[in-house]
């Protein structure tokens, strides 16, 4: 197929429209120049692949499919290699349902236990998330199906996703919200990305020309090309100014139907469908990280009259555990996927050996997480800056239930003879015990303590050793400039001594050595000192945070009736909107029908569709709602709920 000539073909009308999804799924079709559909599925853990009527929530049937462990469990095996072979099977899969381009990997950071997403995120570390999602990419594309590396960027919540906006500096966006997808596409180079819902310090991802084209195109060498999450399109030219090239509808035929079912009874009602693949789960049904009371007293009480407990747990994220001083061993297996049975069975008896590592810190409690304060907010200020995950607990010298890396074996390993020769670090680890096993061995390097405010160490190396009784290997490592850098308008090495660490967790550091590093003497901002970013203790203050950013960042006010925009959502309206109060009711009655007619909150997908249709920003329900809403009816609907019902008929009408 001559690309080019058919582009120089198609006249301006046909190019546009060939950037919106023909449907939920697909692509448009363009057969005068010899153009096929183009069908996309979930996702990074196995197919979703639904050939009738469509949606993200799974309320109509998919094909069947293979179950595979998501990231939270693929990424514990620390196997470039494995998860390769992963996203090669997925992309067979899908290309024998005629899917090829499948949505994933996810690599955003996990940065706190109760993000909605975290079960398919990889890790708290962007090296590490980094290092395997091309793994995964260049498995499912060796197949010939594409991948869509998702959700770009700083898409870390699930709540108020379509219009929440990510607020943070430049150098913790680029250390570890960017750091990422930008190991992934210089070393996967994927055919897609997925640009996220979210905006970032006030623009949309999908109008961001600084991220799509300067950074991502420009910067990175990205050719390939951008892709909405479904519903995420804030602007359409904007969007293309940026270089968001494909806008794909959140509309599905069962909300399009509903919709219709709606206006024929005449009530004043759009059901919009801007439906995410994952449960909005943060703001709705937690109290906090622990299981559920009843999964812990069960715990409680059989642990209580059989010394020899094992607890099998399973879950998407850290979790409070307070019985864990009470019963013999934990196995977790995070979200082991369909086999996930057979391979508990195998590694409880002992026919196979615990191979994992954590990819992400356990605190003792909620209490301890840096974010705890500004997480699940419209707008989310990350005043923790760089401190994430490991990052925070160590510079904050705060006890931890596991840290970063953790992982225990049926077998032990001694390590030794580290080297370092220029940029090549070796080391050598023995299997010391009496079976065969697996070794996660991890590279860490701790900056010099002066200057301007660094984490006291981050991981830049790591390679699984699989080690027969008796058996030593050695491990090499290669470091780089970026193994020292940090963001200070550019990518720069302050000049100092550095301890490279080697050791089986983050903190379990086995091996040091100093090395001298040349570099430049960058100062330390005048507010640095004595600041919450110096030694981490407590939780960091807005002032403090705005000093972080360079400016001052006005506080967003709630929406108010009279200045509602259409980037508000029928909830935010329908507490002083009758309009939009109505259509939040006359929703809610028509999702019910779908589930027998129950408006039951306690069923997970029945408030996850009604969350999403409703919560939905009006921007997005003209895209969303397949044809049913347009220009004219959103902004009609927005005049009344700001209380002019007059001009909005006007509007409804085109005048």
């Amino acid at each position: 197929m001559d690309v080019q000539k058919i582009i120089s073909e198609m006249t301006l009308q046909e190019k546009i429209a060939f950037c919106t999804g023909a449907d939920f799924w697909c692509t448009k079709a363009i057969p005068e120049h010899g153009v096929p559909e183009m069908m996309m599925s979930d996702g990074p853990h196995g197919l979703r692949c639904q050939k009738g009527e469509a949606d993200m929530v799974g309320v109509n049937q998919s094909l069947p499919a293979t179950c595979f462990p998501p990231a939270v469990t693929a990424g514990a095996t620390w196997d470039e290699e494995l998860y390769a072979k992963e996203g090669e099977a997925i992309g067979k899969e899908g290309l024998s349902q005629g899917v090829s381009l499948i949505l994933g990997p996810g690599c955003n950071i996990k940065r706190n236990p109760l993000g909605g997403r975290n079960f398919e995120y990889l890790s708290e570390d962007p090296y590490f998330a980094g290092k395997m999602a091309p793994s995964f990419i260049r498995g499912q594309q060796s197949t010939g199906a594409s991948s869509s590396l998702k959700h770009f960027a700083v898409n870390s919540q699930e709540y108020k996703r379509f219009n929440g906006d990510s607020q943070l500096d430049e150098r913790t966006l680029r250390e570890i919200y960017l750091t990422g997808f930008e190991i992934a596409v210089k070393e996967g180079k994927p055919n897609t990305v997925m640009c996220a819902y979210n905006k970032i310090n006030g623009v949309h991802c999908s109008d961001n020309k600084e991220l799509l084209t300067d950074i991502l195109r420009k910067e990175w060498g990205f050719d390939g090309m951008v892709v909405t999450d479904w519903g995420a399109m804030n602007d359409r030219i904007e969007g293309f100014r940026a270089g968001c090239d494909l806008n794909m509808p959140g509309g599905s035929k069962f909300m399009e139907r509903a919709a219709k079912e709606a206006a024929a009874k005449h009530e004043i009602a759009v059901v919009v469908a801007g439906l995410p693949d994952a449960y909005e789960s943060e703001a709705l049904d937690r109290e906090n990280m622990m299981l559920p009371k009843g999964h812990n007293r069960m715990i409680e009480a059989v642990s209580s009259v059989n010394d020899n407990t094992v607890v099998l747990l399973l879950g998407g994220s850290a979790m409070e555990i307070p019985w864990e001083e009470k019963v013999k061993a934990i196995l977790y297996m995070g979200l082991p996927g369909q086999a996930g049975g057979e391979a508990a069975y195998n590694l409880l008896t002992g026919k196979a050996v615990p191979p994992g590592k954590l990819t992400e810190t356990w605190p003792l409690s909620y209490q301890d997480v840096a974010s705890r304060e500004t997480f699940e907010k419209k707008n989310v200020e990350y005043r923790e800056g760089i401190y994430v995950g490991y990052r925070y607990y160590d510079k904050a010298d705060k006890e931890v239930r596991y840290p970063f890396g953790y992982g225990l074996s049926y077998t032990t390993f001694a390590y030794s003879d580290m080297k370092i020769q220029e940029q090549q670090v070796s080391v050598t680890i023995k299997n010391t015990g009496a079976i065969a096993g697996a070794e996660v061995v991890q590279l860490y390097i701790a900056p010099p303590e002066e200057g301007i405010f660094r984490p006291k160490k981050e991981l830049k190396g790591f390679a699984r050793v699989e080690l027969q009784p008796g058996e030593a290997k050695t491990v090499c490592f290669t470091l780089d400039e970026r193994s020292f850098a940090i963001w200070n308008q550019g990518w720069r090495i302050p000049e100092g001594d550095y301890v490279v660490m080697i050791g089986s967790s983050s903190r379990n550091l086995l091996l040091t050595q100093t090395v001298k590093v040349s570099g430049e003497n960058i100062e330390a901002p005048a507010w640095q000192k004595g600041s919450w970013y110096e030694k981490a203790k407590g939780l960091p203050g807005r002032e403090e945070w705005e000093k972080l950013m360079g400016h001052a960042v006005p506080v967003t006010e709630e929406p108010k009736k009279g200045h509602f925009t259409l980037d508000n959502t029928c909830m935010e309206m329908k507490d002083s909107s009758v309009v939009m109060k109505i259509q939040y009711k006359v929703t809610e009655n028509i999702i019910a029908k779908s589930y027998g007619g129950k408006k039951d909150m306690s069923n997970p997908s029945y408030r996850m569709t009604l969350i999403c249709a409703v919560d939905c920003p009006l921007r997005a329900a003209v895209i969303n709602s397949g044809g049913t809403m347009n220009d004219s009816l959103a902004k009609g609907l927005l005049q009344m709920a700001n209380g002019h019902y007059l001009k909005g008929i006007a509007a409804m009408l085109g005048k």
